[in-house]
C-alpha cells in the first residue's frame, strides 16, 4: 500500500511546474479577457 500511494504524491519539481503551468494559463486568460473587454467597450 505505501508503494502506491508514493505514486499518486507529485514530486516538489512537479508540483512546481504544475503550479508554474497552471499560473501561466491563468495570466494568458487574464489578458484574452482583458482584450475581450476593451473591444467591446470600443
Amino acid at each position: 500500500m505505501g508503494r502506491v500511494q508514493k505514486r499518486f504524491v507529485l514530486p516538489p519539481r512537479g508540483f512546481s511546474k504544475a503550479t508554474e503551468m497552471i499560473s501561466r494559463v491563468l495570466k494568458y486568460v487574464s489578458l484574452v479577457s482583458n482584450v475581450e473587454i476593451l473591444s467591446i467597450r470600443q
